[in-house]
């Protein structure tokens, strides 16, 4: 089954990149573009998405904002989210990871390391869902949970 990842930047140059970029991944992931965190709103509202990748820095609402929405949303609470920014600011590094934000990117990032850190939040998602939902997984052969 494929995964569905949401992209949000402002910069259309960046949200064309990723497209070039990713675009081998399509057997693997649906990807959706989005340009704005308000498009973005009304695109999670229409379907949902396993992972959303956030630009921080946006007019009007920005990534941390969509962020903290995001993961108060009882609907959309389990999305892994990953920040994307061209700014170095630890705070703002600190306020995502506090606000829920699975993972960190910096730009320009390689398509690699892109690649290699949304297939790691979605199958951290994936194993934590399985585990969740079967409970005797976490069990080691000793009997005790892990």
């Amino acid at each position: 089954m494929k995964r569905r990842i949401l992209f949000v930047d402002d910069e259309p140059k960046v949200l064309q990149g990723l497209q070039r970029t990713l675009r081998d991944q399509t057997d693997e992931w649906d990807m959706t573009f989005a340009s704005s965190a308000t498009e973005a709103t009304e695109r999670i509202a229409q379907s949902g998405y396993n992972a959303a990748l956030l630009d921080v820095k946006m007019p009007g609402k920005n990534g941390l904002e969509l962020l903290a929405e995001i993961k108060a949303d009882a609907r959309t609470r389990d999305m892994e989210v990953v920040r994307l920014t061209g700014m170095r600011d630890q705070s703002l590094k600190r306020r995502a990871l506090d606000l829920g934000a699975a993972d960190l990117v910096n730009k320009p990032v390689l398509k690699e390391d892109l690649v290699a850190r949304l297939n790691n939040v979605l199958r951290m998602r994936r194993d934590l869902s399985r585990r969740t939902a079967s409970p005797e997984r976490g069990i080691r052969a000793t009997g005790h949970p892990v």
